[in-house]
C-alpha cells in the first residue's frame, strides 16, 4: 500500500500544509475552552455528584436533557462545528494530493462549501442513525441479553461495510470534482472487489494515526512547560489529520 507511506512523504515535502490543520485544532480548541464550563458542568453532577434521574434507561437521555438542556445544546454545536471543520480539511488535503499547491487547495476547498455541508449532513445522518439504533437495542438488551447482542453484532458489521463502501466520497468529489451522489456511486462501485483490501488498508491506518496521536501525548507529557506541551501535541495531531487526508486520496488515486 504506497498511499501509506506517500502520505508522509507529501508531509515532508509540504510541512507548511499542516497549518490549516492547526488553525482548525485552534478553532476547536478555543470553541471548547469558550464552552468548557457547560462540559464540567455535565460530568460533575453526573459523575462526582451522581445527579442522576431516577428513571428507565429509554426514559434517561431525555430526562438527563431536561436538566441539562443548555448544557447540551452548546456541547452539541460545538461537536456539529468540529465535525464540519474536520470534514473540510478532507477536501483541503484531497487537492494538496492531486497537486494543488497549498492556498490553491483552500480556494479550492472554499469553493466546495456546498459538497463540505452535503458530505457533513450525509455522516451525521448516518451517525445519528446508528446511534439510534444502539440505543432502541441496548433497552431491549435490559429485557434479555440477546436482544442487545445479535442485533449490535449485525449493526457493527453493518457500519463497518457502510464505511467501507463510502470511504472515499470526499477524495472522489474533489479529485473528480463531481456532485455527492456520484461520488458515492463511483465510492460504492471502487471498493466492490477490494473490499477487504480497502477494510485492511483503513485499519492498518486506523492504527497508524493512533500511533501519532501516541507520540504527540508522550512527547508533550515529558515537556515541563504545560503551553509548549500542549503546542506539541497540537503540532502531532495537526500531522494526523494531514497524514489521515493524504492517505485516503492517495490510496484512492491509486487503485481508481
Amino acid at each position: 500500500m504506497k498511499a501509506l507511506a506517500k502520505g508522509f512523504s507529501e508531509i515532508s515535502k509540504k510541512p507548511l500544509a499542516i497549518i490549516p490543520a492547526l488553525i482548525v485544532l485552534f478553532i476547536i480548541g478555543l470553541i471548547f475552552w469558550l464552552v468548557s464550563d457547560s462540559f464540567v458542568e455535565i460530568i460533575f453532577n453526573t459523575v462526582f455528584l451522581e445527579d442522576i434521574p431516577d428513571s428507565t434507561l429509554a426514559e434517561l437521555p431525555f430526562h438527563l436533557f431536561s436538566l441539562y438542556a443548555l448544557d447540551f445544546i452548546i456541547l452539541g454545536i460545538w461537536a456539529l462545528v468540529s465535525a464540519l471543520l474536520v470534514t473540510a480539511l478532507g477536501f483541503y488535503y484531497a487537492a494538496i494530493a492531486k497537486g494543488s499547491g497549498i492556498t490553491e487547495s483552500i480556494g479550492k476547498t472554499i469553493e466546495q462549501a456546498k459538497n463540505i455541508t452535503s458530505v457533513f449532513a450525509l455522516f451525521l445522518v448516518l451517525a445519528v442513525f446508528f446511534a439510534i439504533l444502539f440505543w432502541i437495542f441496548l433497552i431491549l438488551g435490559t429485557i434479555n441479553l440477546w436482544l442487545f447482542i445479535v442485533p449490535e453484532i449485525i449493526i457493527t458489521i453493518a457500519a463497518v461495510f457502510i464505511t467501507v463502501k463510502i470511504a472515499f466520497t470526499i477524495p472522489i468529489i474533489e479529485v473528480e470534482n463531481t456532485s455527492l451522489k456520484k461520488a458515492l456511486e463511483k465510492s460504492w462501485k471502487t471498493t466492490d472487489k477490494k473490499f477487504w483490501l480497502t477494510l485492511a488498508f483503513l485499519i492498518i491506518l486506523g492504527i497508524i494515526l493512533n500511533i501519532i496521536l501516541g507520540i504527540g501525548s508522550m512527547v508533550s507529557d515529558i515537556i515541563p512547560e504545560e503551553t509548549i506541551g500542549v503546542i506539541v501535541f497540537a503540532v502531532f495531531a495537526s500531522i494526523m489529520l494531514a497524514y489521515a487526508g493524504l492517505t485516503m486520496a492517495f490510496y484512492y488515486l491509486e487503485k481508481k
